[in-house]
């Protein structure tokens, strides 16, 4: 979720008495196709999809902002509401898919939490070309909600600068890597059972 960013986890909890299983995408490469694939794992699964940007939406909609500071700050708030729901959901025993293009800090946060639990995480990583992810982008800009531009549509510069905040984003080795640069070339239902069947090996602390 190629040297591009996207990334995500799926968390399989294993306890003395029964077994729970989370699983916490966030894919971190905009315009790559992050969001279909959590939604369509998590349906598969029976577990429940949290994206960032629905929840930043409702926000936006409801208490709003007024510049981008504020834009800033229902970013940061979306990230703890999903952090915190995701947390409520491991203690019930729920599965839940986390997406979003989230920040090393954020990443390293979700880690944490699902040691804590006591839960396996799988991380995904979508990405795409930089030039493939730029025009898709441009395409969808002036449809995407408002929370989403409060700064306008980025040059192809700007756009590549964006991207490699997610460079030093500490990935495990099993992260499983996905290039969406084709659409064609990608088999939704093959990269699902993957990853059914990496949550559903046995979890190891």
């Amino acid at each position: 979720m190629a040297e591009d960013r996207n990334e995500g986890e799926d968390l399989y909890e294993h306890n003395q008495s029964s077994t729970k299983s989370a699983d916490s995408a966030g894919w971190v490469r905009s315009a790559s196709g992050k969001s279909t694939l959590s939604k369509r794992l998590a349906d598969k699964l029976g577990f429940v999809c949290l994206n960032k940007d629905d929840i930043k939406e409702i926000l936006g909609d409801t208490v709003g902002y007024q510049n981008r500071e504020g834009n800033l700050k229902l970013s940061i708030a979306t990230y703890h509401l999903m952090s915190h729901a995701a947390g409520r959901m491991l203690n019930a025993g729920v599965g839940v898919v986390l997406e979003s293009n989230f920040r090393k800090h954020e990443y390293l946060s979700l880690i944490d939490l699902a040691k804590s639990h006591g839960v396996k995480e799988v991380t995904v990583f979508v990405t795409a070309d930089d030039d493939v992810l730029y025009e898709r982008f441009k395409a969808r800009h002036p449809s995407r909600h408002h929370v989403h531009t409060s700064v306008g549509l980025p040059d192809r510069k700007t756009f590549s600068t964006w991207i490699s905040r997610y460079s030093d984003i500490p990935y495990d080795p099993k992260t499983l890597m996905i290039d969406t640069s084709d659409f064609e070339q990608i088999n939704l239902e093959e990269i699902v059972d993957d990853l059914i069947t990496r949550i559903k090996e046995p979890y190891q602390a």
